[in-house]
């Protein structure tokens, strides 16, 4: 992503600001480092329990962006918003199942549980977005690309047999859509 971006930037012939860069690169740096292991927890999510399930999870992240709004953006926390939480978490518990079911696997809970923490993490990028400055989005974009993609490697490098990772055809293909 990192690299077609830059590639864009070149044709376009355009610059990256630096002083932008400069100015941001503490936020940016966070919000790489939050979308990195944002990605982590909800792949992993993945794989213990069904999509459908760490996906809603996944989109409780406004949620959690409301609940912090009053302590870090210092805005007011109305009834309304209150009322939205509640319809949310709800909302969650009727589609998800668990109360016909209840959460019988441990699987099934970590899967929750890592669903909301790719959440909360999103949630910590949209709230470093807000508070970003005077930067072009194809700045942004790419620190933040290159940040996650740093945190994201050990991660894999850690877990994954990398010697059974193969560059064929296919693969090259799929990961360029990716990318792009």
């Amino acid at each position: 992503g990192v690299v077609f971006l830059l590639i864009i930037s070149a044709a376009k012939k355009r610059r990256i600001s630096l002083a932008a860069l400069k100015k941001n690169l503490p936020k940016l740096v966070v919000s790489g480092i939050c979308i990195g292991i944002n990605w982590i927890c909800l792949f992993e999510a993945y794989r213990y329990t069904t999509v459908a399930t760490a996906t809603l999870c996944y989109y409780f992240a406004p949620v959690f962006v409301i609940i912090v709004s009053p302590f870090l953006l210092k805005q007011k926390l109305h009834v309304k918003n209150i009322l939205c939480i509640l319809f949310s978490l709800v909302g969650m518990f009727f589609v998800s199942g668990v109360g016909k079911t209840g959460i019988g696997f441990v699987s099934e809970s970590k899967g929750i549980i890592l669903g909301l923490t790719a959440a909360a993490f999103y949630a910590g990028v949209m709230l470093c977005n807000i508070k970003l400055q005077d930067i072009a989005s194809l700045d942004r974009t790419v620190i933040q690309l290159l940040c996650a993609a740093i945190t994201v490697l050990p991660y894999e490098l850690l877990t994954d047999d990398i010697s059974a990772i193969t560059f064929d055809t296919h693969s090259v293909i799929c990961l360029l859509c990716i990318g792009v």
